[in-house]
């Protein structure tokens, strides 16, 4: 679920020019989110985490027995300090549901998850976030204004060099083209 977070709001960059999302920010930079996630995905997913926890806990369990005479006191020569494995049929049952719950709520949140740009991607991998994060020159202050992904234009429109394509604040980016080569 936090790698679908990252790579939906990594693609929207490519299609709206937003501030970017830093640990500590400055400016108008955005926080990044508690649990790497957005609390609409994030606090149900803690709350059934910790359901589901807690309904595998009640499932297996040990079982101290004490033994008992007629009269009420602990009978001494009894297994007294042997533990034995209990279970929860109810428990079990409940939690091979929840779980199977969760697996049919999270598969179709990603199978039916586009993303619709071409930008690239890159989940948290270093190296294309690194690729991506070249930008020109005249860019200085990028990284506290709002950057938009894209194809920066030419320098010169007769050379064979190919695009290249970086998060900037260039206003006259553009969408990366399909069957081009960029950099």
């Amino acid at each position: 679920m936090t790698g679908l977070s990252i790579s939906v709001e990594w693609n929207s960059y490519a299609r709206n020019r937003k501030a970017l999302r830093v640990t500590q920010p400055h400016g108008i930079q955005r926080s990044s989110y508690f649990l790497s996630l957005p609390f609409r995905y994030g606090v149900p997913l803690t709350i059934c985490s910790g359901i589901l926890h807690w309904l595998l806990s009640e499932s297996v369990f040990l079982v101290y027995p004490t033994t008992y005479n007629c009269a009420g006191d602990i009978y001494i020569g009894g297994p007294t300090k042997q533990p034995y494995l209990g279970f929860s049929f109810i428990a079990i049952v409940t939690t091979i549901a929840m779980g199977a719950m969760f697996i049919f709520i999270l598969v179709p949140l990603g199978w039916f998850q586009r993303l619709d740009s071409l930008m690239p991607l890159a989940g948290s991998d270093s190296r294309a976030i690194a690729s991506a994060c070249f930008r020109p020159d005249e860019d200085v202050n990028a990284h506290i204004m709002p950057v938009q992904y894209g194809a920066l234009p030419k320098i010169r429109d007769d050379s064979d060099e190919p695009q290249h394509c970086s998060f900037t604040t260039a206003t006259d980016v553009e969408l990366p083209q399909e069957n081009r080569v960029y950099v």
